[in-house]
């Protein structure tokens, strides 16, 4: 007949080291995931800072163009030099008016706006008006709103 022997118990110190070890443990693995976490989003933040910079200098260039063309009249510089481009100048591409993507992560996962919807917008010059949804777009995040957010671009 077999007779099972009885385990000691290990030592109440041994087994506190060990949950102590597996606390640590832990804590680092945490602390590296919130590391990568920041990480990541310390680089989507920079694209979408340096997007908003360019943007931003390229509607003050367009608005100081159109000043100085004000100012000078009929002297003022053809500022183009190809038909299409004449059509271009002062003016912003659909490239440029994009938002950049988001990231898997960081995109809205249930979307409760579509096209046709009322909606009321709560920041920026528009801030309180009521529009119409054109479009969604889920790759950045964004939404278009029929007549809100419009810049004026001054065209030959």
């Amino acid at each position: 007949m077999l007779r099972a022997i009885p385990r000691k118990p290990l030592p109440r110190v041994f087994e506190e080291r060990v949950a102590y070890a597996k606390r640590q443990a832990q804590r680092v693995l945490d602390r590296k995931r919130e590391k990568a976490r920041r990480f990541e989003l310390k680089g989507t933040l920079a694209t979408q800072v340096e997007y908003n910079r360019a943007l931003k200098k390229r509607k003050m260039k367009s608005r100081a163009d159109e000043m100085e063309d004000r100012w000078l009249g009929p002297l003022a510089p053809i500022r183009a030099a190809s038909e299409h481009e004449k059509q271009l100048v002062n003016s912003i591409s659909q490239d440029e008016q994009s938002r950049p993507k988001v990231t898997a992560r960081e995109r809205i996962k249930y979307w409760n706006i579509v096209p046709k919807d009322r909606v009321v917008i709560l920041k920026g010059a528009d801030k309180h008006k009521i529009g119409v949804v054109k479009q969604v777009f889920k790759d950045n995040n964004t939404v278009v709103v029929e007549g809100m957010n419009m810049v004026r671009a001054h065209g030959p």
